[in-house]
This record gives structure tokens, sequence and C-alpha cells, in this order.
């Protein structure tokens, strides 16, 4: 994601900012997310939706602050060692999974009214825990994107059919969950 889509997503939710200067606040913020990645602006315009308590845009200083800390647990878990990775990549067992989502039932309805299912338990048992608010919008968008693919209004070049019979064997997978999940 790059500044401009942060933008965008702060506009639409706190609308265009209370300036006569609209676009030297915009070079602003653009300045200010200079040094980080896209993945961390990404994530960071992610949890500022999240975690913002105020009808008006979050300062920079905020965002900033945000940024640099998701920055730095990016850069903590690209310095685990490989063994340890390894090791917490292990997927968890059935009853594993079970115990985790049983914890979060909330989270789990959720997903089953808005067709992130099959994303929440392979999330769990990969990471071994329940997501974050910003890993459950990601889940959210995957999911769409799913539909959205096996539903043919995306379309995905030249690999567009192997990728429509593989989003359609997603969603029977989902729909296969959901039953089990009902019982």
């Amino acid at each position: 994601m790059s500044v401009e889509k942060l933008l965008e997503r702060f506009t639409v939710m706190y609308g265009p900012p209370k300036t006569t200067d609209e676009r030297g606040f915009f070079r602003e913020y653009i300045d200010a997310f200079e040094p980080f990645a896209n993945e961390v602006i990404d994530r960071t315009a992610t949890r500022i939706l999240y975690t913002h308590q105020y009808k008006s845009w979050p300062s920079i200083s905020e965002c900033v602050k945000a940024a640099q800390a998701i920055r730095a647990d990016l850069k903590a878990a690209q310095q685990t060692p490989l063994a340890n990775r390894r090791k917490e990549r292990e997927p968890l067992s059935q009853r594993q999974v079970r115990e985790i989502l049983a914890k979060h039932q909330d989270q789990v309805q959720r997903a089953c009214r808005e067709g992130w299912i099959l994303g929440l338990v392979d999330f769990v048992r990969d990471q071994h825990r329940a997501p974050m608010p910003e890993e459950r919008a990601q889940l959210r968008q995957n999911a769409d994107f799913v539909q959205r693919a096996a539903t043919g209004e995306e379309h995905l070049g030249l690999i567009h059919g192997g990728l429509v019979r593989l989003a359609n064997a997603m969603l029977l997978r989902r729909d296969k969950l959901l039953e089990e999940m009902a019982e």
C-alpha cells in the first residue's frame, strides 16, 4: 500500500481534512511516511483505523509511532532464529485449533456470517493464536478476493482458469467447514 492509499482510507473514515491547504496537509503525511516500507504503511493504516478514538484525522505523530512499532515488530520477527520460526510454523492439530477458537466464539460467529471462517481456521492453525484486528481485516479481504475470483468478477490474467478452480475449491472447503461447525 502506498501513502496515497492510506490517505484515501483516512479520508473515507474521517472525511476531508479541515484545512485551507489540503495539498500541504497531505504532503506532511506523505513526508512523514517516506522512511517506511509499503507493508509497514499498510499495517499502520489498518491499526490506526482500528485504534484511533476520535472522528478527526489521526495526528502525524500518532501515525509515525504506530509505523515505528510495526516496523520494529516486523524486524524482530525477521530476526527470530530460523529454528524457532520453523517450530512456530508447525500447524496445530484440529483439536488444538478448536480449543483456541472456543475461546473466541465472537470471532468465529462473525467469520461464519461474513464468509472468512476458512481463513480464520487456517490462521489459528498456522499462527497458534487468534488474529489481531488488522489481521482479521486482511482475512476478510482475502475471503472477498476468493469470492470475486470464484465468481469471475476478478480477472486473474493468463492463469485465470486455474485460479478460479482453486477459488471454488476453497469455497467448497469453507462450506464444508461451516456445515461441520453447525453440527
